[in-house]
Parts: structure tokens; sequence; C-alpha cells
């Protein structure tokens, strides 16, 4: 596994004990400071992103935790949205990461972190649709809006 995988690998890990320790543990601090899904995800996101760059090296998994603690306080109401929110918090971090890897080389004299530029515009690009495609089809959908969907297609179907 290279460097960038596992950064990705720590950070889904982290970001799923974020919300675990939300739920669990701590006051939801979601509740502070409420944002519409189309506004909220696409800031985060890319906050990982340019974040991620900065702290490319050991660290940069750890934002995941925060986003995690943040996502967790709606998991109780829509569970989707705070699930598929990893998503392209992931492919922040795995982008931001790689330009931040590229940042290195270059102060290290090995590099150009402007010759891969496209690549960062592309995984920041990327990052924020997929973000915006969460923040539209997810919020709304609830435990017992999607049992209740799969209930009546398996009663359609003559199985219950």
């Amino acid at each position: 596994m290279n460097e960038r995988s596992i950064m990705v690998f720590l950070g889904a890990m982290l970001y799923a004990i974020g919300i675990i320790a939300t739920n669990i543990l701590i006051e939801a601090p979601h509740k502070a400071l409420l944002l519409s899904p189309l506004l909220e995800l696409p800031l985060l996101s890319l906050g990982v992103f340019f974040l991620s760059a900065f702290f490319w090296g050991r660290f940069a998994y750890v934002l995941l935790l925060f986003c995690g603690l943040w996502m967790g306080g709606i998991f109780p109401g829509p569970p989707f949205y705070a699930v598929f929110s990893a998503v392209p918090l992931l492919a922040a971090l795995s982008g931001g990461t790689y330009m931040g890897e590229n940042a290195l080389l270059d102060i290290r004299s090995r590099g150009n972190l402007f010759d891969n530029k496209l690549n960062y515009i592309e995984s920041a690009l990327f990052a924020l649709v997929l973000a915006l495609a969460v923040g539209y089809l997810t919020p709304d959908i609830t435990l017992d809006a999607a049992f209740g969907s799969a209930e009546n297609l398996l009663k359609s179907m003559g199985v219950v």
C-alpha cells in the first residue's frame, strides 16, 4: 500500500470513530451551526482538501475524526447523509495528500508543485461535485423511508 492509500484508510476509520463517539459518548456539535447540506458538505470537503495538503504527512487523516464528530450529530436523523458524506471527504483527503506530497518534493528541489496543477484542480472539483451530489440526494432519506420502500417493493413481488 502506498502512503496515500494508508491515509485514506486511516481517515475512513477515524471518520467512523467520530460518528460513533458522537452518538455514544458526547453531545453532538452539529446542533451548534445548522447549514444546508448543499453548503455544509462542499465546505467541509474543500477544507479537508486544503488542510490535508498542508498536513499531508503523518496527521492529515486526523481531519476526518473532526468531520466524523461533526457529521455524527445528524446520524440519528438522516443516516445516509452522514455515511455517504465520507465519500467526498475521503476523495478530498486523497487529492490534498497528493498535493502535499508534491509540495514537499518542490521544497526539496526534487519536483515542481505546479507541474500537476490540473490534477489538483480536478481532485478538488471531483470532491466538490461528489459533495454536492451527496448533499442534494441523501439528506432527506431516513431509515424509515428506506426500509418502507424496500418493504413495499418486497410486498409487490409477493415475497413478504
